[in-house]
């Protein structure tokens, strides 16, 4: 057994030709807020929350320490299965977070699931995730 840290991304690896296998992942839902350091590269984050969350509540702005530019290149990214499909990316312009179409991101982070945040700073910041409900 392992000690799951809230807001912590994990990668479940499941070898193919085993058979169907069942992870359960058992805990107190967190009823509050939840702080997390965002380092330069990559992050795996995970929803700590009961609840589906919209991205625009969650994501962080420039003011909190996320790089914003006005191109995807030159801005924080953030990649997820928003569709339940395939990833998608949104990343952060001057005016907010916006698809690759360059539309406002109206995307949602499913309960039970997580994002890969890429963060172009040089320096780690503070990301405090609203609680949903």
């Amino acid at each position: 057994a392992m000690q799951i840290v809230p807001g912590q991304g994990y990668w479940v690896r499941i070898v193919s030709g085993h058979g169907a296998k069942k992870v359960t992942i058992c805990g107190p839902v967190k009823q509050s807020d939840q702080t997390i350091t965002i380092k330069t590269g990559w992050n795996l984050v995970g929803s700590p929350f009961a609840a589906d969350s919209s991205v625009t509540v969650l994501a962080p702005t420039a003011a909190q320490g996320a790089t914003a530019g006005g191109a995807s290149a030159l801005s924080d990214n953030i990649y997820a299965n928003f569709s339940g499909i395939a990833y998608q990316r949104i990343w952060l312009s001057t005016t907010g977070w916006k698809d690759t179409a360059n539309n406002q991101a109206t995307t949602t982070i499913n309960l039970g699931k997580g994002i890969w945040y890429y963060h172009k700073g040089t320096n780690s910041f503070t990301w405090t995730l609203s609680k949903p409900y």
